[in-house]
């Protein structure tokens, strides 16, 4: 009998080790895995690895490179995201990364193009506007901006509608803004 139990004893005890050293490794990996998920930097370069055709991964790293002010590395992101697959956000930011170079006709086309793919976000319109204000087109600035006025707005997207009225000196219609 003190042999059977001792046997039971020590399989117990080996069981009991062997759930420990499965819990230490899989505490293990959550730290890991958490350092991953600890910074926008690190979350998007794991996704790049682990999905390096998705089309979602490159559009989050063009975006974190366009928060980041690193304009080429954003546009090369987005250049990459809508070879995959044609998605209004990556125009978008493409359309972003063009109009801080100041490439306007660059700009206008990835916005259109945005918009085209998907009319209902109203980014691509605000972004747009504020080419067409940089540019000096007025008018346009005034029409492409009255949908996300009508919409979802920000105050920059008001007060470059505003302006653009101003410049035109259409006062009142600034006013009714």
């Amino acid at each position: 009998i003190k042999g059977a139990l001792g046997r039971r004893a020590a399989s117990y005890a080996l069981l009991v080790t062997l759930a420990a050293i499965a819990l230490g490794g899989y505490a293990w990996k959550t730290i890991l895995q958490n350092r991953i998920w600890h910074s926008n930097q690190s979350l998007v370069a794991a996704m790049l690895v682990t999905s390096p055709q998705s089309v979602l991964a490159h559009t989050a790293a063009a975006a974190l490179a366009m928060g980041n002010g690193e304009i080429d590395h954003a546009q090369k992101e987005a250049s990459i995201a809508v070879r995959i697959y044609p998605f209004a956000p990556a125009y978008d930011i493409s359309g972003r990364a063009a109009l801080k170079e100041k490439k306007y006709p660059e700009a206008e086309e990835y916005f259109k193009q945005s918009i085209k793919l998907n009319p209902v976000p109203v980014r691509s319109y605000a972004n747009l506007g504020h080419m067409y204000y940089e540019t000096g087109q007025y008018h346009e600035a005034i029409e492409i901006l009255s949908y996300p006025i009508q919409t979802l707005t920000s105050e920059s997207d008001v007060l470059v509608t505003a302006l653009s009225y101003i410049k035109l000196g259409s006062y009142e219609s600034a006013i009714d803004i």
